[in-house]
């Protein structure tokens, strides 16, 4: 009678973890698939809102500002020391 109370048992056990196992990963295909799907995103997307607007823009100007410094840094370069060795101290820093 033990041999079959256990093998009752033992599918009993199998059937709830097999139910079990599937709901989760059930749930864990629904999380992933929501996590997957990027949403689309262009240039439209930084003019969205003001904040969104003000920032595109201060960054915009912040990008050609320093552009446009470091080119004057780098073409300048050449009269700050006449010793290569000083010229290259003060390019590193």
């Amino acid at each position: 009678m033990q041999e079959g109370d256990s093998s009752a048992d033992a599918s009993t056990e199998d059937s709830a973890s097999t139910s079990y196992a599937s709901s989760e990963k059930k749930g864990t295909n629904e999380k992933l698939d929501s996590v997957t799907e990027p949403k689309k995103l262009g240039l439209k997307s930084l003019f969205a809102t003001p904040t969104m607007t003000k920032i595109t823009l201060i960054m915009w100007v912040n990008w050609i500002v320093v552009t446009i410094g470091y080119y004057g840094i780098s073409l300048g370069i050449g009269d700050v020391g006449s010793d290569v060795f000083i010229n290259f101290l003060l390019v590193g820093t």
